[in-house]
């Protein structure tokens, strides 16, 4: 008679919310999941809020810097966010006295609203103080973005702008954002460049000049194509130049 190699009494089966059978998931499988799958808004079996609350109930059963790779996994490789921000917020609340977290914060940061966002969900939730490794995380990740990105999603008129972030975690300057960081600052820094910075000016040219806002609009549809496609072909051939192509 076998001594070790008896089956599992444990129960693998359960019931889904459909009153189907399935099998239990593993905390970090289920956690995954939802972090891949998961925009934060309510779903056919479960609400947004019933979402949050299992999160943060699975956040207390797997290894924190597992979850906080797989939120920086689902941020910058499946486009997540609001769930991604939810888990950077409630990873510095439960997480105490590690170096790492600052870090985390950082790399979970892929676009410059992010900083918002994830302030302004702890700030709802957990007001003051804010931890020291948020405040730190959300300096480092001013260092990856230039004035064109620091002025699309400056903020201004939300709760959480950038100018709130910045007074908030003195940023350090470089080589790269220092100007930015300057104008944000004294409130001169503002989008060029974009859609909707060019379609505001050709509004205001068109009541100017009293003609359609369609033709300039068409008009100005076809300039900024154009300019994208030199532009990429000139950023293709400094490529081939570094590279030795």
């Amino acid at each position: 008679m076998s001594k070790f190699n008896q089956p599992s009494s444990t129960v693998t089966k359960t019931e889904n919310y459909a009153g189907g059978e399935a099998f239990v998931e593993t905390p970090k499988l289920e956690f995954a999941s939802i972090l891949l799958t998961s925009f934060v808004s309510n779903q056919f079996y479960r609400s947004e809020n019933e979402t949050l609350d299992k999160v943060i109930e699975l956040m207390s059963k797997v290894d924190p810097l597992f979850a906080a790779k797989t939120a920086v996994y689902a941020r910058t490789k499946y486009g997540m966010r609001s769930i991604s921000h939810v888990v950077a917020a409630e990873l510095v609340k439960l997480v105490k006295g590690q170096d790492w977290t600052k870090r985390f914060v950082a790399k979970v940061v892929y676009r410059p609203d992010d900083m918002s966002e994830i302030l302004a969900y702890y700030l709802n939730k957990y007001k003051k103080p804010i931890p020291n490794s948020l405040k730190k995380g959300l300096a480092l990740a001013f260092n990856k973005f230039d004035e064109y990105q620091l002025a699309k999603y400056r903020g201004d008129g939300q709760a959480v702008s950038l100018i709130d972030i910045i007074n908030l975690v003195r940023p350090k300057p470089s080589n790269s954002n220092s100007e930015a960081l300057k104008k944000l600052v004294e409130g001169t820094l503002r989008s060029t460049g974009t859609w909707e910075t060019k379609m505001t000016e050709l509004g205001k040219q068109a009541k100017k000049e009293g003609v359609e806002f369609a033709t300039l609009k068409t008009k100005g549809w076809e300039d900024m194509i154009d300019s994208w496609i030199v532009l990429n072909e000139t950023e293709e051939k400094e490529l081939k130049i570094k590279c030795n192509i």
